[in-house]
């Protein structure tokens, strides 16, 4: 994908509010929330993978979801996060620029959030 067809990249350039503003990533409120406060953080520059992120993108990148964590704890007093990336297609990345998803969850928000990343794929082949 194009900067030029990239969602996240014209939410940029609209000059959209961020949540948090840094010179190499920008937080932003999810378009489709899955939870109140549900939130990504993505690079500025276009790239599709965490591995294409420069050093100094990888850490701001983190510093600046650890800096919005603590600001969403605050505003929404939740149970937990959902901290996740899914890095590339074959791991469910729709938009191919780099974007941390960061999910207030609340207990009881869903039956049994047990498993997490073990629900993603199905058990492994027994050899």
């Amino acid at each position: 994908m194009a900067p030029t067809d990239c969602p996240f990249c014209a939410r940029l350039h609209a000059r959209e509010t961020p949540l948090i503003d840094e010179p190499l990533v920008v937080a932003l409120v999810e378009e489709h929330p899955h939870a109140i406060g549900h939130s990504v953080v993505i690079p500025r520059r276009h790239v599709g993978r965490l591995i294409e992120l420069s050093d100094d993108e990888h850490q701001s990148l983190f510093d600046t979801a650890r800096q919005l964590l603590h600001e969403l704890e605050a505003r929404h007093h939740p149970d937990a996060f959902t901290v996740g990336v899914n890095d590339g297609a074959a791991a469910g990345q729709s938009v191919p620029h780099v974007h941390l998803h960061l999910v207030p969850r609340h207990s009881g928000d869903v039956p049994n959030p047990r498993g997490g990343i073990r629900k993603a794929l199905p058990p492994p082949l027994a050899d």
